[in-house]
């Protein structure tokens, strides 16, 4: 069945390119990588009291999905960046996003080693 939709083949591209159809942790791996370095320079620019280090552990904090945007917030790289000041709006949307953003990524690499272990 051949695929004809502009839209089906743009998704399906983006499969192919970002996570190589669900075969490689690498490349998931990689995206989380750059998103963790992205979202530090952001974190890094929204703060209060901007501190390099700080940004990225808080970055880091948020990319792990158990911990997430709740955790972050009460997290000691937080009161550093933003003088322990309720989060705005705008952060709590940013966070939000960078938490499913790395969710999915954490949820690619998974399925990755599974495939990879299904396979042998």
């Amino acid at each position: 069945h051949e695929v004809t939709n502009p839209f089906h083949i743009m998704v399906i591209t983006l499969y192919d390119k970002l996570f190589k159809f669900g075969l490689s942790w690498g490349r998931p791996a990689g995206w989380l990588g750059v998103l963790t370095a992205v979202m530090s320079f952001v974190y890094y620019k929204l703060a209060l009291y901007p501190h390099k280090i700080e940004a990225i552990f808080l970055s880091l904090a948020n990319s792990i999905p158990f911990v997430g945007a709740n955790k972050m917030l009460t997290s000691p790289s937080y009161d550093v960046l933003f003088l322990g000041r309720a989060a705005s709006t705008t952060l709590r949307f940013v966070a939000f996003g960078h938490n499913i953003a790395a969710t999915i990524l954490l949820f690619f690499i998974l399925l990755a080693v599974r495939n990879y272990f299904k396979m042998r």
